[in-house]
């Protein structure tokens, strides 16, 4: 695999996708990367493909891979120029806000970030979680579905950039609700600490 995935003869870069994909005991996560940023003009392509296939699992009811999230982040590291990185954000628009995929499309996000590409057109999935909360709340902190408050409140707590004050008053409440157990609390008061003293990282805008 380490072989083959810089590669640029074509029988290689091939076979290097057909085993990728075949899903076999190689972890293949750092070279997927390497073959990315050896060709990076396929790459945005190739990734695309990847992730499109893993999330048709998702929605025809396959649990989810870790395949998905890696070939976001991969491509979020290594996509270049304005009209692939348009056309990225547009494809994280087409995953939605489903919470079984929203931890992978917030990861790569925060990658584009970190890396000062502007992702505030984005803010409607960086809010996804805060707005998840806002219903839960509306609704007596049941929904009916399987995921409660506590599970927003923690996507809140590894993605930095969808820390604001409104992430943090959402976090509060849930604190303050009797409903919703066993997730760390005080998210709010660390969110409010990291923005007052510039620890994290802002969204550009």
């Amino acid at each position: 695999m380490q072989a083959v995935s810089g590669a640029t003869n074509p029988i290689a870069v091939a076979r290097f996708r057909q085993d990728v994909w075949a899903d076999t005991d190689v972890d293949w996560t750092d070279h997927v990367e390497v073959h990315a940023r050896a060709h990076p003009q396929a790459a945005p392509a190739l990734l695309r493909e990847w992730a499109t296939k893993a999330h048709a699992g998702l929605e025809a009811g396959m649990r989810p891979r870790d395949d998905l999230g890696e070939f976001l982040r991969v491509f979020a590291e290594v996509v270049e120029g304005e009209a692939d990185v348009e056309s990225f954000k547009t494809f994280l628009r087409s995953l939605g806000t489903q919470f079984e995929t929203l931890d992978c499309v917030l990861g790569a996000i925060e990658v584009l970030a970190e890396r000062g590409i502007r992702v505030a057109d984005l803010r409607p999935i960086l809010d996804a979680p805060v707005e998840a909360i806002e219903r839960l709340a509306k609704a007596g902190w049941y929904e009916g579905d399987d995921r409660d408050a506590g599970d927003y409140v923690y996507l809140i707590e590894i993605h930095e950039v969808t820390w604001t004050e409104r992430a943090a008053r959402a976090a509060d409440a849930v604190d303050a609700s009797r409903a919703v157990e066993g997730y760390r609390r005080g998210i709010g008061k660390s969110i409010r600490k990291a923005l007052k003293s510039g620890w994290s990282r802002p969204v550009p805008r």
